[in-house]
């Protein structure tokens, strides 16, 4: 018995060393194909796929220089967005909170932050120092007078709960029945918390769009009267971009023609908080239509802008690149050529200094140069500094029915990009968040 014993011990000790081996070497071929395929592949998605609400609107996400998404301090995301409410599209911001066993809970998405009864479009958010929301967007104040479209703004100092009464931040007077358009306006928090805004728009001097700017210096009590930051009379100036370096400059981009040929990518500076601002500087090819400009800004105060051009009359569009380095713009290079179109791009920057591009892509053009996108597919593009290149390009939606992706300014996770972007379904925009993870770093 003894013997048998030993003997059955023996076999017991001898599959136990075969399973750990077994279980080792599994260890190591994993390994192995982790390591192959982090070559092959820079990031994916983590497939969270929050749904935030729906909206009737294609374009609730739209469009690429405006903000959509802003974080607080305690991890909170905040996403503002239109839909239809009581027969009116309104403004609303649903807040992301996580609360128990990790699981995201969404609230605000049942009543907009105003309810005007005339239609309202296009918001931008930005989030101050003391976690104060601030929200600018655009419509007319009552629908009698539909052309008659107002910047308007909002705050709110509880986490989104409530909302200050609206106001139009500086009104553009003139109106007289006609289609008087204040549009597309961008917001941007400065460093000791001012609030700089620019948008287009005509004004009783210009019947041409130019873009415009004013300011508060007081959380959005107060705002300073509009100027055009540099008129051109015989061309309309479009889709304005702003923000602020840690030396005060602050920059805007915006296209238009200015005299040119084709639409070209424009930049402006002031250095005095906006009251004098620089000649419009092209930044782009003057042979190529270049729109859709999304800008982000590192930490040595470089400017990284990104936009969608077309180079050739037989190509699609694609996604360009260009940054601004010690006052002077690098010649643009294409992020990751495709046989696609490509359009309506967003940047971010991450705590490595690498800019993070996402943009839409299909075989249809929709309608260039005023592209009107119904569906595409999300790909990304991450600059790899060891290789000093952009990636390839990978896909981070599985569909064909995903728009207007929409990131952070800055991400303070350089492994984890959240990200928001909008997935048609029946015609119905549903809105979702999700993050993309970096396995370059």
């Amino acid at each position: 018995m003894a013997i048998l014993s030993k003997k059955y011990n023996k076999l017991i000790f001898l599959a136990v060393v075969l399973i750990s081996s077994i279980v080792l070497l599994n260890q190591f071929l994993n390994k192995s194909e982790v390591k192959e395929s982090e070559k092959i592949k820079n990031f994916a998605v983590e497939q969270k796929q929050i749904l935030i609400d729906k909206s009737e609107d294609v374009a609730t996400l739209g469009y690429s220089g405006q903000r959509k998404i802003a974080k607080d301090t305690a991890g909170n995301f905040y996403i503002a967005y239109r839909k239809k409410y009581n027969g009116y599209y309104e403004i609303f911001v649903a807040k992301l909170t996580k609360g128990e066993n990790e699981k995201w809970l969404v609230s605000g998405t049942d009543n907009p932050i105003a309810f005007i009864k005339s239609d309202q479009r296009v918001p931008s958010i930005t989030i101050d120092s003391q976690n104060i929301l601030h929200l600018v967007w655009y419509g007319s104040d009552i629908e009698d007078e539909r052309g008659n479209r107002q910047i308007k703004y909002s705050k709110s100092i509880d986490g989104g709960k409530t909302w200050d009464n609206w106001k139009n931040i500086s009104p553009v007077l003139g109106y007289s029945g006609n289609d008087y358009w204040q549009e597309h306006p961008n917001m941007f928090g400065g460093s000791d918390d001012e609030l700089y805004v620019v948008w287009e728009g005509k004004d009783i001097k210009n019947n041409h769009q130019q873009i415009k700017f004013s300011k508060s210096m007081d959380s959005g009590q107060s705002w300073q009267n509009w100027i055009n930051i540099g008129v051109s009379s015989k061309n309309s100036q479009s889709r304005p971009t702003i923000v602020q370096d840690k030396n005060g400059r602050l920059h805007v981009l915006m296209y238009s023609f200015l005299g040119g040929q084709a639409q070209q990518i424009q930049y402006s500076y002031s250095d005095d908080d906006g009251n004098n601002w620089s000649v419009w500087q092209n930044v782009s090819d003057s042979s190529f239509d270049s729109r859709h400009i999304s800008v982000s800004i590192d930490k040595y105060n470089n400017l990284h802008a990104v936009w969608r051009a077309k180079y050739n009359d037989s190509k699609p569009t694609q996604i360009y690149y260009s940054v601004l380095e010690n006052g002077k713009w690098q010649k643009p290079v294409i992020v990751a050529e495709s046989v696609n179109n490509q359009f309506f791009p967003n940047i971010t920057i991450d705590e490595s200094n690498a800019p993070f591009i996402v943009w839409v892509e299909s075989e249809k053009d929709y309608g260039f140069p005023k592209e009107w996108p119904e569906k595409g597919k999300i790909y990304a593009s991450y600059f790899l500094n060891k290789e000093d290149r952009f990636s390839n390009a990978e896909q981070l939606s599985f569909e064909n029915d995903n728009l207007y992706p929409n990131f952070l300014f800055k991400t303070d996770n350089f492994k984890n990009f959240p990200f928001i972007y909008t997935e048609i379904k029946n015609s119905v925009s549903e809105i979702i968040l999700d993050w993309a993870t970096n396995f370059d770093l």
